[in-house]
């Protein structure tokens, strides 16, 4: 299986669809859709988006709403400001987070946080 890549000297802008991993080095603003695949960020890479992924892991700096489908997992250089829905979230020390996370999403409700019960997000610094 191939994996798409955006470069750490791009700046993309826009709607960003792939039926295949997906992996951010540079800048992106506006949304990802990668259902059934993976979405990573590397520490160099920086989203400012909405992005649903079956997989999301974060190195880099992540601003918007995530969902993941399995799981999403911050490195200990990751920051993410915003709101994250996955059934599972794993974080390493060093991480931060600002922002409402959810582990227990509702069936169904793909991109809709809506009615879903909240947990506040803790920042690790």
């Amino acid at each position: 299986m191939t994996t798409a890549c955006i470069g750490k000297s791009s700046h993309i802008k826009g709607t960003i669809s792939a039926d295949e991993p997906l992996v951010v080095a540079g800048h992106v603003e506006g949304t990802i859709s990668v259902a059934n695949h993976d979405l990573s960020i590397t520490s160099e890479g920086r989203l400012e988006a909405d992005a649903v992924a079956d997989t999301i892991a974060i190195a880099g700096t992540a601003k918007g709403h995530l969902q993941a489908t399995t799981r999403i997992t911050l490195r200990e250089t990751a920051t993410v400001v915003g709101e994250m829905i996955a059934p599972s979230l794993s974080m390493a020390e060093g991480a931060s987070v600002q922002g409402r996370i959810d582990t227990k999403p509702q069936k169904g409700a793909a991109g809709q946080a809506a009615g879903n019960q909240k947990k506040p997000a803790t920042s690790a610094a």
